[in-house]
Order: C-alpha cells, then structure tokens, then sequence
C-alpha cells in the first residue's frame, strides 16, 4: 500500500473528512494530525456531550485526563473515508512520553463515517492536562487496491462502553501475570529437581569408579604376591626364611599402603566434584 503524503492528502481532503471539520494547518509531510475534541468523551465513568458540556471551570480550560485511569477520547474531525483509502492512526510521541498508552486498534477501515473514538490510558502517576484542538493522533493515509466496498458505518459516543475502568483493565493484567509468575515457578522447581537426579547419578557414577579403582589396585596386589610366592623358593635361598617373611611382609604393607592412598583420592575427588 502506498502512504499519501501531503500534498496528496492536501488535494484529497474533502473526500477523508466532512466539511468544516478539518484544518490544513494539520496535515504534515505524511500525514495528518487528528485534533482533540470537548464533546463526545468517557473521563472516570463520566459521559460528555453536546448536552452534556465538559467542566472547564473545574479544569482551568484544560480536558484532563486522570492518572490510572482508562478515558474515551474523540476528535474534532469528522471521516467520509473514500473506499480506496484506510487510516492506519497512532498517539503523538508527545503524549506517550507523558504515560498515555493507546487502547485501540490502529485502522480506520474503508467507508468509515464519523469521528474517530481512541481508548486510552494514563498510566502514570499524574493527571494529563490537554486543549481542544490538541493534535493528539498522528494518521497515515494508505491507498488500498482491490478494494470490497463496504456499506459505511457510523459510530457515536453512545455506542462505547462508559463504564469501562482501569481498575478492570488492570486486574485482567494481574490475572495474566500471576499465571506467567506460577509457570515460572514450576519450571523452577522442576529444574530443581532435575539437577538433584543429575547430581545424584553422577555421585553415584565417582562411586563406582573409586570401588574400580580399589579392585584394580587388589588385583595388582594379588598379582604381586602370586609372584612373589611363586619364587618363595629361590627366595629362601637367597635371603633366609627370617628375612623372606619380613620382605613378604613389608611388600603387603607397601601395597596396602598404596591401595589405600588411591582410595583415599579417589574418594577427595568425589567429594570435591559435587
């Protein structure tokens, strides 16, 4: 879709907006800038209209909008969008640095009649002071092909939930929060008890690689001995039967030693590796 610019929009203005409701001064480089209006607003579950004036004289000639509250706004220009355009309309930057957060889906369809209503929300600790006139909603204006002509429609203020809160809106969110919080915990602790069998796999794996160790260790002992008493013979001839039982005996003890002096760093690592 192409984005009119604006001298597009300039040259096609009596077809988007009623006459007498629009302001050249409003169109910029691409697009056009929506202005608010007094009449036709929802502040804090109060409904304003022509019967119905906003209280200026409360306000100081201000509309405000309260701080953590949802309010209805609409604007000054009224829309007989052509069939072959659609409105794509967003806040300013200059009010959502205030903490005012859209409510309201983007698009003005093809055929819309009437003001366009935005759903907003103060979320910050103050209260929002505006005028009328304000240029509140920036609208690009894209040129759609192969367009369904739609019968056109209308809306008025009337047709808008006046009893929406934020108080509702928010509790929705603390709902979706909570569930999000309880999922996490659950991932928690199922992790938590994932490494708990993982550590004790792996304790149980040190564990049996120092008793391979130890079992090692005894059969080089064995083998040794086998050996030596095998030859006990020669032995004998060599260095006596006195002398060959301390031999045995200092090569059972070094062996022993050795065995144990294995085991013992086997088990250090273990313990050390949880």
């Amino acid at each position: 879709m192409t984005v009119l610019g604006g001298k597009e929009i300039e040259r096609r203005i009596k077809e988007i907006f009623e006459e007498g409701t629009y302001s050249q001064s409003s169109i910029d480089s691409a697009a056009y800038n929506l202005r608010l209006d007094d009449e036709e607003l929802v502040i804090s579950g109060q409904t304003y209209h022509r019967d119905n004036k906003y209280p200026y004289a409360a306000s100081q000639g201000r509309i405000i909008l309260p701080a953590r509250k949802i309010s209805i706004i609409s604007t000054i220009e009224k829309f007989t969008m052509p069939q072959d355009l659609v409105g794509r309309c967003g806040l300013t930057f200059t009010w959502t640095k205030e903490g005012l957060v859209p409510l309201f889906g983007p698009q003005i369809d093809p055929g819309y009649r009437g003001k366009f209503y935005a759903v907003v929300y103060n979320i910050s600790s103050k209260e929002i002071a505006l005028a009328k006139g304000e240029p509140i909603l920036k609208m690009e204006l894209h040129e759609v092909e192969n367009v369904i002509v739609s019968t056109p429609r209308q809306y008025s203020i009337f047709d808008l939930p006046a009893g929406i809160t934020a108080e509702e809106f928010i509790s929705d969110l603390g709902k979706k929060i909570d569930a999000l919080e309880k999922e996490n915990k659950d991932i928690k602790q199922t992790l938590i008890q994932e490494k708990a069998k993982l550590e004790e796999a792996l304790t149980g794996y040190r564990y049996l690689t120092t008793f391979g160790l130890f079992l090692i260790a005894a059969s080089i002992l064995g083998i040794v001995l086998t050996s030596l008493l095998s030859g006990s013979d020669k032995l004998v001839a060599l260095i006596g039967n006195a002398d060959l039982a301390v031999f045995l005996l200092t090569v059972v003890v070094v062996m022993l030693g050795v065995v144990f002096a294995i085991s013992i760093i086997s088990v250090a690592r273990s313990t050390s590796g949880r």
